[in-house]
């Protein structure tokens, strides 16, 4: 056979090879804001979470029928639904629950996606083979949401007496509760008042308080009578800070 031929023919299947290289590492980028493709963010975690792992262990949660589930920081894909599944390439690197410092929390979202249409549902961030995701569950069975399908339920900025958690910004995984709120401009900002979290007991004021709009939290879940129990706690705080507000 020609010598000529043979090289021709080498250079085209390698070529070809390299096309294929080629293809299978654009499959692994994201297109970034700016149009541009960049390589998908390494997604370990990059702060604490919203508990403190040395003093405390996480607090119980609960599913959809109240029974208190651990809230995982860390599933492994096998514990999952059937069916379902978590590819980072498609996940949206934007979403606000996709961060390592929610971790252990629970939070009511709206899902419109799948078998739900605009169903409110408790979902939390956890780890899947190393991968940040976000997880519904309910009747000890976790399953994926598709990061757009979720959209948060945030607070009402004028009165939410329930247990409410910073979902961005430096504050970010903070639990609050509010006190009051202010207008600046005719816009509604939120006075809260930072707690820490233990299970089995009342929620423990850190002594910080926060002004932020509605749009930083998120609505986070517990039990009726936890609630009951922190309104009684909030109650003098939240006199102080309506006179503040009123003077």
């Amino acid at each position: 056979m020609d010598a000529n031929y043979l090289t021709s023919r080498s250079q085209r299947v390698n070529n070809s090879n390299l096309g294929t290289i080629s293809l299978n590492y654009r499959q692994h980028l994201l297109p970034s804001s700016s149009g541009s493709t960049t390589p998908l963010p390494d997604w370990s975690p990059l702060s604490t979470p919203a508990w403190d792992l040395s003093s405390h262990t996480p607090l119980a949660s609960h599913d959809d029928d109240g029974t208190p589930l651990d809230p995982l920081s860390s599933l492994n894909a096998k514990t999952l639904a059937p069916g379902t599944s978590c590819s980072t390439s498609q996940q949206s690197v934007q979403h606000l629950l996709l961060d390592s410092r929610l971790l252990g929390t629970q939070l009511k979202v709206m899902v419109n996606g799948g078998k739900y249409k605009q169903k409110e549902l408790v979902a939390s961030p956890v780890l899947v083979d190393g991968q940040l995701s976000i997880c519904h569950t309910i009747y000890k069975t976790s399953e994926y949401l598709a990061p757009d399908w979720v959209s948060l339920k945030h607070p009402n900025p004028t009165c939410d007496n329930g247990l409410l958690v910073v979902i961005e910004g430096e504050h970010c995984g903070k639990y609050v509760r509010w006190l009051h709120h202010e207008y600046n401009n005719g816009k509604i900002t939120m006075i809260l008042a930072v707690v820490k979290r233990t299970a089995g007991a009342v929620d423990i004021l850190t002594g910080e308080q926060l002004k932020l709009d509605a749009g930083y939290m998120c609505v986070g879940t517990e039990m009726k009578e936890e609630r009951n129990q922190n309104d009684s706690v909030m109650q003098v705080l939240r006199e102080q800070a309506r006179k503040m507000c009123t003077k």
